[in-house]
């Protein structure tokens, strides 16, 4: 069902507490838009903002550490479904997909929906923006992969795996790059990574998990590319010494394995779970034995290993993101959460690019996205609350009461910073002219 967009312009002059209520508002439907001057056009058009998922913004956003307090929501849109999907924000537009199925394109100025199209899938993955293609899949298997036209939403090809579609995917030489769900058991769906022609979905080649029938290995973390090279997670198969389960694997566009790294035995539940961030040559992702690892991205030699200080089996599903020097992780879950009477705990730390600890954040629950980072500055919810973190320190700069808690990870833009929640309410927030 279409929903009306609120059109709000809350002044926000300090930070408010995660558990507070949200500030009042008053209806403002002609506030423009103001980016930075000379700030390019909206460019977050896949998770984490790019094929190396740095989660980085490069461009002027106007927002500052100076002034990142005075962030003021511009419109709220009510999709009246769940979203685990993360906005995308390019052409003057904002991408979202709820877990039932609806896509939906919304006016980045006021929130006006544009064009919704729904899918019949269940939506667990964010959709990736190329070429003027939306990609996007379905979790349930069989899962349906498919494009939409990004301008009018039109479904323009699909194609089906046997298992479900999880994973966030990358785009490179007209080529489509996703991984497929339902290695695990009792399923052990033989989960593969396909390469599809980018403009019809005709599948060029896959490659499989576990090399041997129906055995397993699942793909649900986002994919990287970089250097003619694919990089990503894997779960655990259906039996035990399987190099490429529980793994971090690299392959080449031949879909030819160049290296793995095995984190756990490949029958343990031990996915690696977060997406590849790729920085300075090195493969950095994060696997639910509670360890962040970075691999040579040429040789697949593992350079370090930091523990994240999450629970072994709970480890972080979150994709660390980087401005190039502070990294940003999830440790997941810190205790146990099937034995945890309240809250399990999680934390979001703060690296070095050597692996070092130097800040960490303790937070109620785990944090399963990924930060976006813009010009030191982290944006992330944390809890029930979006914040703007110092990159820095950690310290909180801003926060603003999400309602509830956020599996999606925000945006940051020159037009904005985009948060979503669970509950399937769309944000956007700006920094008025006279605070710029």
């Amino acid at each position: 069902m279409r929903l009306t967009a609120l059109l709000v312009l809350a002044a926000l002059t300090g930070c408010s507490g995660g558990g507070a209520q949200r500030p009042a508002a008053t209806l403002d439907t002609s506030a423009p838009v103001t980016a930075a001057p000379g700030a390019a056009a909206d460019d977050w058009s896949t998770f984490a903002h790019d094929q190396l998922r740095s989660g980085f913004q490069p461009q002027s956003t106007g927002i500052a550490k100076a002034n990142v307090a005075r962030l003021a929501l511009r419109w709220l849109y009510q999709t009246g479904d769940g979203l685990q999907a993360s906005p995308l924000v390019a052409g003057s537009r904002v991408y979202v997909a709820s877990q039932r199925g609806e896509v939906r394109a919304l006016d980045t100025r006021t929130g006006r929906l544009l064009w919704q199209t729904p899918t019949g899938a269940t939506i667990a993955m964010t959709p990736a923006l190329a070429d003027g293609l939306l990609f996007v899949g379905d979790h349930r298997a069989p899962g349906a992969f498919m494009a939409l036209d990004a301008t009018s939403g039109k479904r323009l090809w699909q194609t089906f795996f046997a298992g479900g579609v999880r994973s966030e995917p990358v785009v490179a030489g007209g080529v489509v790059y996703e991984g497929e769900t339902g290695g695990d058991g009792p399923a052990c769906h033989h989960a593969a990574l396909h390469a599809l022609r980018e403009r019809t979905g005709a599948e060029l080649w896959r490659w499989y998990v576990d090399p041997h029938e129906h055995q397993g290995g699942s793909i649900w973390s986002p994919l990287s590319y970089d250097a003619g090279r694919v990089l990503f997670g894997t779960g655990n198969a259906c039996e035990s010494g399987i190099d490429t389960a529980n793994a971090i694997v690299a392959l080449d566009r031949s879909g030819r394995r160049l290296w793995s790294v095995r984190t756990a035995d490949s029958i343990v539940d031990s996915d690696v779970g977060g997406g590849t961030l790729v920085l300075h040559g090195q493969a950095i992702v994060s696997s639910k034995n509670g360890n962040l690892y970075a691999v040579d991205e040429a040789s697949g030699r593992v350079n370090w290993t930091t523990a994240l200080g999450g629970v072994p089996g709970y480890g972080g599903f979150g994709t660390a993101t980087t401005d190039g020097k502070t990294i940003v992780a999830s440790a997941g879950f810190t205790s146990d959460p099937s034995k945890a009477a309240g809250p399990p705990g999680g934390a979001l730390v703060g690296l070095n690019r050597d692996g070092q600890i130097l800040w960490t954040v303790r937070t109620a629950n785990p944090i399963d996205g990924a930060a976006a980072i813009a010009n030191g500055i982290a944006f992330t919810p944390l809890d029930a609350a979006f914040v703007a973190l110092d990159l820095r320190t950690g310290a909180k700069l801003w926060s603003y009461p999400a309602g509830q808690t956020s599996y999606p990870s925000p945006a940051v833009v020159p037009s904005g910073v985009y948060f979503a929640n669970n509950g399937g309410e769309v944000f956007a927030f700006d920094i008025p002219e006279k605070y710029r």
